[in-house]
């Protein structure tokens, strides 16, 4: 089944001042983990449900020193769902060898992305900025022995309704072309921006057309808003999306 998300661009009245919800960066230090923190903990560092479960490969030893996760032998999930991301920071000291300790983001349990340590014994950085994010509902950081020093996700919240179409003035054209305007959506739900002339029969825009950085996504149009779209060629704009599930 589909949704339809928002369809009619139809006057000057719809023009908004931002592109897509304001982005935050939590930072996860920790603050709030379990002093006797052990396999199958739970708790929340700045609105984000944190977990310490099993290694993928099998063991669950982790703890909680003076403010820094040490996994033994283990995993520690960050719940990403009902957010935006476009970036996460994990700092991680490795003391198990190149390779031995990963980070990957995961949607629904399939695995979209995985980084690895490089460095031994010296603090690391690991960094996704790539368009997997956009889909993540976690992220998952496991070793045999390192430390999870801290970790910074930069996000904006996703709104009840879901993805929403907005027009603003293109900043990058001039005086000379009044009549540009850019489409800017969060695309994050599987969503598709198509166009009509009558509001009858519509065609997918191409995605070749369409600019996507991390979740957010956008497209130039030319068009004099005022007229009538049978006159002067204007088209109508909606999104279409997926139905959303809310993973557990």
């Amino acid at each position: 089944m589909r949704l339809l998300v928002l369809h009619i661009l139809a006057s000057l009245a719809l023009i908004c001042s931002s592109v897509v919800a304001q982005e935050s960066t939590a930072t996860l230090d920790f603050n709030n983990a379990p002093t006797n923190l052990d396999c199958g903990s739970a708790w929340v560092e700045e609105t984000f449900s944190l977990l310490a479960t099993n290694h993928s490969q099998g063991g669950c030893s982790v703890g909680n020193f003076d403010g820094e996760i040490f996994i033994g032998a283990g995993q520690i999930r960050v719940d990403l769902s009902g957010r935006v991301v476009s970036q996460i920071e994990v700092d991680i000291i490795d003391f198990c060898g190149n390779g031995c300790t990963s980070a990957f983001l995961t949607q629904n349990g399939n695995t979209l992305a995985t980084l690895e340590n490089q460095l031994v014994s010296e603090p690391e950085t690991l960094t996704f900025d790539g368009p997997e994010l956009a889909t993540a509902t976690d992220l998952r950081i496991q070793s045999f022995e390192a430390a999870v020093v801290q970790i910074r996700i930069t996000y904006s919240e996703v709104g009840p309704a879901g993805p929403v179409l907005e027009i603003i003035p293109d900043p990058a054209a001039g005086p000379a072309t009044p009549n540009a305007y850019v489409l800017c959506w969060t695309d994050s739900f599987g969503t598709q921006l198509e166009r009509s002339l009558d509001l009858q029969i519509w065609e997918i825009v191409p995605a070749a057309e369409i600019s996507v950085t991390g979740a957010k996504a956008s497209f130039s149009v030319t068009q004099t808003i005022a007229h009538s779209p049978v006159t002067f060629g204007r088209f109508f704009y909606r999104l279409v999306a997926d139905d959303i599930g809310i993973p557990e």
